[in-house]
């Protein structure tokens, strides 16, 4: 691993985790090495180089994904996600799955346990969709939980029904009683290539609020200490500045496939309405996470913006259906029609995203 070149996680961790931070949200374009920090950061743990709770003798990690057929590939021999760091650190990670529990053991050849004589046990290796069936299973030696890709790349792919809440209970199974019994919380490590701003994941954790506003403000890192949390969004990342220049970008170029794969942002789509408004002349219709749509008071004119105020109608991207029940239909007319104006060019992507519109290509 080249440091200080590619995202290292133990070091987000190392600067975070004293001041009370325990969950963190990394997002970015694709080969930026989040996963490889990530990888590291955690076997850190297992061996003792990074230490999070002294009392624990043997401290453990949980990898996730989201669903078990990826837990499946990432843990087979073809598609072992350890590979490429096996390579680069001279490690032999793999993992021992058992496809009917839906639950597998982490461990690394080149570490042997000498009171079991076998590789040492590293970590478990599991996923969100099928974490409530693994009964009678201690986890009381994690420490950490590590959730690769926990956004899917295709936002066509089967939701998993209340992602997020799903997610929250399994934290809460795996944290159990540690801060009654004097011992250190776990930590959770999120990861995902381009932020969805439709996803109802984060939208369920309230973080797609926190997204939009770095987003409007063009800001990179946020932390809340009150929440415990902290998030890197990487946007024109030094490696993908350098990766651009590989005969793939080159290649794809008018596609659009670099923006989204490389910029670490979502891709703009049209953002040619924009306008300031008069407030008065408008009254408050919906908020869509912290996004508002203004109507006017006597015209068809409508407005968005990232200035909020109470309105009849309050959703979250996780309540698709409700509004699109209430607006999203009208909404696609409003645009045809050029009846709807946004307050900056950021506020109508982030508002697209939230609800999964595609404008036409202007002609």
């Amino acid at each position: 691993m080249v440091h200080d070149l590619y995202v290292e996680v133990e070091k987000i961790v190392r600067k975070f985790l004293p001041k009370g931070v325990h969950f963190y949200y990394l997002c970015g374009g694709r080969g930026i090495g989040k996963t490889y920090g990530g990888i590291d950061f955690i076997r850190k743990i297992s061996i003792g180089e990074f230490v999070i709770d002294p009392d624990e003798p043997e401290q453990k990690f949980i990898y996730l994904r989201r669903r078990n057929v990826e837990t499946q590939a990432m843990a087979s021999k073809e598609g072992n996600a350890f590979k490429k760091y096996n390579k680069g650190e001279k490690t032999e990670m793999f993992t021992d799955y058992n496809t009917t529990l839906g639950f597998g053991e982490i461990y690394d050849n080149t570490i042997i346990d000498e009171e079991r004589g076998k590789p040492k046990l590293l970590g478990y290796a599991s996923s969100v969709s099928t974490f409530d069936n693994l009964t009678g299973i201690d986890f009381s030696d994690v420490v950490c939980i590590f959730y690769d890709e926990c956004l899917p790349r295709n936002r066509n792919k089967a939701p998993i029904k209340g992602e997020g809440f799903v997610f929250l209970n399994m934290i809460e199974t795996i944290n159990r009683n540690r801060k009654m019994e004097g011992k250190q919380e776990v930590i959770v490590i999120m990861l995902s290539n381009p932020t969805d701003l439709s996803s109802p994941f984060l939208s369920q954790l309230v973080i797609t609020p926190i997204l939009n506003n770095m987003i409007l403000r063009g800001q990179q890192t946020y932390t809340d200490y009150k929440r415990s949390l902290h998030i890197e969004k990487y946007v024109d990342h030094e490696v993908s500045e350098q990766k651009s220049e590989g005969v793939l970008y080159k290649f794809a170029e008018p596609t659009g496939f670099n923006e989204e794969a490389l910029s670490g942002d979502f891709v703009n789509n049209d953002l040619s309405i924009i306008e300031k408004i008069n407030y008065t002349e408008y009254y408050p219709y919906l908020v869509l996470e912290n996004i508002c749509v203004y109507r006017h008071k006597s015209l068809e004119k409508w407005h968005i913006s990232s200035k909020c105020m109470p309105a009849k109608y309050n959703f979250k991207v996780y309540e698709r259906e409700k509004f699109r029940e209430v607006f999203y239909w009208k909404y696609k007319t409003l645009v045809i029609d050029r009846l709807i104006t946004y307050d900056n060019f950021n506020t109508q992507t982030i508002f697209n995203e939230m609800i999964r519109y595609k404008p036409l290509p202007a002609i």
